[in-house]
């Protein structure tokens, strides 16, 4: 027969069988109003800005590579003699590739710092991390301390 004892925190509570069920420490919650629910939603405004950077650095670096690739693989002997362009306007175009997919990288990244720095979400953050620290509760902080345990069999 299981045994109903009211359960206190720390103590395991015998339900029956070889269950046994520990109360969970008291947790802080901040509650959100609509408008501060719609301002953390800007996350996803970022989410697309930081797609886009990295879409650029990974132009930016493959282009590097195919750069550096044609330059070390061309013949440039036949290409000045010869008066070859193709050679020469594929790296041309490379490099230009390279550049402007590196601005745009640039560019990206200083809108996220800006973003994060001065957006209505970090400020909304910023609120519930003082509102969270000077209640001072935390992960895995409790507000009562555990008992003492008993040794078992006397």
């Amino acid at each position: 027969m299981a045994t109903s004892t009211r359960p206190s925190l720390g103590y395991p509570v015998d339900v029956g069988g070889a269950i046994t069920i520990r109360r969970q420490p008291d947790e802080l919650a901040y509650p959100l109003r609509r408008s501060e629910f719609e301002e953390l939603q800007e996350l996803e405004v970022l989410t697309e800005d930081k797609r886009w950077r990295d879409v650029a650095l990974t132009s930016a670096l493959g282009s590097l590579a195919s750069l550096i690739g044609s330059l070390v693989t061309v013949d440039w002997a036949k290409v000045w003699v010869g008066r070859q362009w193709p050679p020469i306007l594929f790296i041309t175009l490379l490099g230009v590739v390279m550049l402007s997919s590196g601005l745009v990288f640039f560019v990206q990244h200083h809108r996220i710092k800006l973003a994060q720095d001065s957006s209505a979400r970090s400020r909304l953050s910023a609120r519930i991390k003082v509102f969270f620290d000077e209640n001072k509760v935390g992960r895995g902080a409790t507000s009562r301390e555990h008992p003492p345990k008993k040794p078992c069999g006397r």
